[in-house]
């Protein structure tokens, strides 16, 4: 059985943490569309597929969402999800890592504004 891409090849790019639950990322053996074996990163924790993110940027979207209150999906009503309220913030905190990065992106990449 030849693998599309093997676990070496998965594990040579996982990078950070899962950018949902900050879970550690590790190669899943699953498969593709065309039903041919692969590994995928994903997150043992959650287990969910993940691209990964820095700790870091992970800590800060964390502490925006859960301490201060940030919603960056503000369709998602908190009190919808009194039942699974781990959902909710995983949801809330994956989304504010893509916020957070682009933000760091534009800080260390724009020019300055006077």
């Amino acid at each position: 059985m030849k693998y599309q891409i093997t676990k070496k090849q998965c594990e040579s790019k996982i990078k950070g943490v899962c950018e949902g639950c900050g879970g550690e990322l590790e190669a899943l053996r699953t498969r593709d569309n065309s039903s041919q074996p692969t590994y995928w990163i994903g997150c043992s924790v959650c287990n969910k597929f993940r691209h990964g993110v820095d700790k870091n940027i992970w800590n800060i979207a964390k502490k925006l969402v859960v301490q201060d209150g940030e919603r960056p999906l503000s369709s998602m009503r908190k009190n919808e999800y009194k039942g699974n309220i781990k959902y909710f913030n995983e949801v809330q905190i994956s989304s504010m890592t893509s916020l957070v990065e682009r933000v760091i992106y534009l800080f260390t990449h724009q020019p300055k504004l006077n």
